[in-house]
């Protein structure tokens, strides 16, 4: 089937786990809709999800996954976290190919297709039906492939709650019968390029580009246009309400890889962040913490002792590639800021200054705030430093200088902070970073607070595909 979809499970019952074989790299979708307008946000731990509720649309929630393990997709849980939604509540779980499909990715569910029934394409569309037993299930047109068609839902003695799902290539009518309540709609990103720009001139002849490997040209299949961040640190931080991707989306996609620095782009944040580790033969690598070993089980030493063709041939075996940092920077900072952490390097602050040595309105250095010993070195070598607290620290005897911009010159805290802790940075007249929203809500709450930038983990949940 175009769709690519390999198994499925559906529920009309809310204590019944969903489950779907699944392997390493595919996607997985989860569609909940509940009767009653507050049966609230069922998107699993883990997950990327996101949530409508209202008298018109009653209850829905669209979640997605990139698999890690086959277990991910079995005994998912979707009950709702409000125990007194005692209405009729319905689940479907998809698991699509991840040879095929690179990426999902959820909109906000709503009373209208509007935002998604002309493109982008492909597309899985649908909607919740609760009806009573007397009207038949709405159907979509047949240009639109199904993948259920809620028959599983209808009862013909009493109402009735259903998911119908369809995989949809190109423009379609969504059906308007009165039991339609919640829609929903997932951009689909296929392995191939899909997304085009095919320029055509007058007189039929086309631009094309063609890829040159050393020994011959290749003509592309298609062409598609990267949206653009901030270029500078300057335009970054005069644009309201930036958005730093945090890891490259940690939330919406592995970690520190190459796929989800490509998907934060693709939604359009202003900057990239690369928490670094340092190999033994000095490569710099995506990793957070002074092992690998939480994303690559078999590397259980610091990543210093590994050489990188060691980590390379270890993360091969899981879906977690992390990407290079001498990547990152050919790939994206002509058109985004790199916010570089050298985590458990910092001491190396010296050789770090040198290799950005020409990009210091480029390249933005960040550790935790009190690291005023290397911040000074650094910022006398025309870097600008982020440095990031927690409610926790504010009691500390040199937090006032953290708050005073003695530190650094890019005050973070967490985005749910009270909002008199909020208030003394927003008095700084420095540029505050609300860390680290999952969601859209997270995010809101950042900007209730006052914070003029966030680093956001849930891109795909927080913010809206650019292309």
């Amino acid at each position: 089937m175009a769709s690519h979809m390999k198994g499925i499970a559906v529920s009309k019952n809310q204590d019944e786990k969903l489950s779907v074989p699944s392997a390493a790299g595919d996607w997985a979708l989860l569609v909940v809709g509940g009767q009653l307008n507050h049966m609230q946000d069922c998107t699993p731990a883990g997950w990327t999800g996101k949530y409508a509720g209202g008298e018109d649309i009653r209850s829905c929630t669209v979640a997605v996954k990139m698999v890690a393990d086959p277990a991910d997709t079995q005994g998912v849980a979707w009950k709702s976290p409000d125990p007194a939604h005692n209405g009729r509540h319905v689940a479907v779980l998809m698991v699509f190919d991840g040879a095929k499909v690179k990426s999902l990715a959820p909109r906000v569910p709503g009373g209208s297709a509007d935002g998604w029934k002309n493109g982008p394409f492909p597309q899985i569309t649908g909607f919740v039906q609760h009806d009573v037993p007397t009207n038949p299930l709405a159907t979509f047109p047949d240009s639109v492939e199904s993948l259920t068609n809620g028959a599983w839902g209808k009862d013909p003695k009493m109402s009735w709650s259903s998911i119908v799902v369809g995989y949809a290539q190109s423009a379609y009518v969504p059906p308007t019968d009165t039991g339609v309540r919640s829609r929903f709609g997932v951009d689909v990103q296929l392995q191939e390029q899909t997304g085009t720009l095919d320029p055509t001139l007058a007189d039929g002849s086309g631009v094309r580009v063609t890829v040159w490997d050393g020994a011959r040209e290749t003509p592309t299949q298609a062409m598609r246009a990267i949206p653009e961040g901030a270029k500078t640190i300057s335009e970054l931080l005069s644009t309201p309400h930036f958005i730093v991707g945090h890891r490259g989306g940690s939330q919406s996609w592995p970690e520190h890889t190459e796929i989800g620095y490509t998907q934060a782009v693709d939604y359009h944040v202003h900057a990239l962040e690369f928490s670094g580790a340092l190999t033994k033969d000095g490569v710099w690598f995506g990793c957070h913490d002074e092992s690998p070993g939480r994303l690559v089980p078999t590397l259980t030493k610091k990543a210093v002792e590994y050489t990188w063709e060691e980590i390379k041939v270890a993360a091969s075996k899981t879906r977690y590639m992390p990407a290079r940092l001498d990547w990152l920077i050919e790939t994206y900072s002509q058109s985004h800021v790199i916010v570089f952490d050298p985590k458990y390097q910092l001491s190396k602050w010296k050789e770090v200054c040198d290799m950005f040595k020409g990009m210091e309105q480029k390249i933005i250095l960040k550790s935790y705030w009190d690291s005023k010993w290397a911040f000074d070195m650094i910022r006398e070598r025309g870097f600008k430093t982020w440095g990031y607290a927690y409610n926790s620290d504010i009691t500390k005897e040199k937090y006032p200088d953290f708050l005073a911009g003695k530190n650094c010159d890019i005050l973070s805290m967490e985005f749910d902070a009270p909002q008199t802790t909020w208030d003394p940075l927003k008095a700084s007249g420095l540029s505050t970073v609300a860390h680290i929203p999952a969601d859209v809500n997270q995010l809101n709450t950042g900007w209730s607070r006052g914070a003029t930038g966030a680093i956001v983990s849930g891109v795909a949940a927080a913010l809206e595909r650019a292309a």
